[in-house]
């Protein structure tokens, strides 16, 4: 055997470590590509949670009612607008009763209130007007209308007739948007008559 480190031994050492440092460098390579991989699943979950958070402002929580503009939201306006109690104003007592001005298709004139400010203590919508006492013959238009007196903001109409052999007395449909809690109600009148007709007037609604 050699002494010089030539031998079989040295060489079989020699072997060893270049062996050793072929497999330390690989693994460090593949280290190197592991924390490549690593960075790149980072970098996919913080996308996961962009897209997450972004369709969580979307559909929103079960904690979200009418007033939040998310999938959760409209689903609790849709329920409230499908099964809320329908309610009737004015309640156990006489409709009100709405008069035209003079003239064929006369300007809407003054409203005149029919539930008033602080009646109703949540959100609500208007579903019908019931109509009865139609004064005469002929066409006629109902404005609704929200908002304090004199500065009152148009938010549904409906259209009836009587004639001869008919009149549409009851309950029409009506479609308005989402009332805020404690609004004024009022209504106008206006019909194809010259005279000052008028017609009697309740409101069905239903909170959220």
């Amino acid at each position: 055997m050699s002494g010089d480190g030539t031998g079989i031994g040295g060489h079989l050492l020699k072997a060893t470590l270049n062996a050793t440092k072929v497999v330390v460098d690989a693994t460090k390579v593949v280290v190197d590509a592991i924390k490549v991989v690593v960075d790149a699943i980072k970098v996919v979950v913080d996308a996961t949670k962009v897209v997450v958070d972004a369709i969580k402002v979307v559909t929103g929580t079960n904690a979200d009612n009418h007033d939040v503009n998310t999938l959760s939201g409209k689903s609790h306006l849709l329920m409230e607008h499908t099964h809320s109690i329908a309610m009737i104003h004015p309640e156990l007592a006489n409709p009100v009763q709405l008069q035209k001005a003079s003239g064929v298709w006369a300007a809407y004139g003054t409203p005149t209130e029919i539930i008033p400010a602080g009646e109703i203590t949540d959100d609500f919508d208007l579903h019908f007007g019931i109509v009865s006492a139609i004064g005469a013959n002929g066409d006629y238009t109902i404005e609704i209308y929200e908002g304090a007196a004199l500065s009152e903001v148009q938010i549904a109409h409906i259209a009836i007739t009587r004639n001869a052999v008919q009149s549409q007395e009851g309950a029409i449909p009506i479609i308005t948007p989402l009332i805020s809690a404690n609004t004024r109600i009022s209504a106008a009148l206006s019909s194809g008559n010259a005279a000052q007709d008028t017609l009697e007037l309740k409101l069905m609604y239903h909170v959220y």
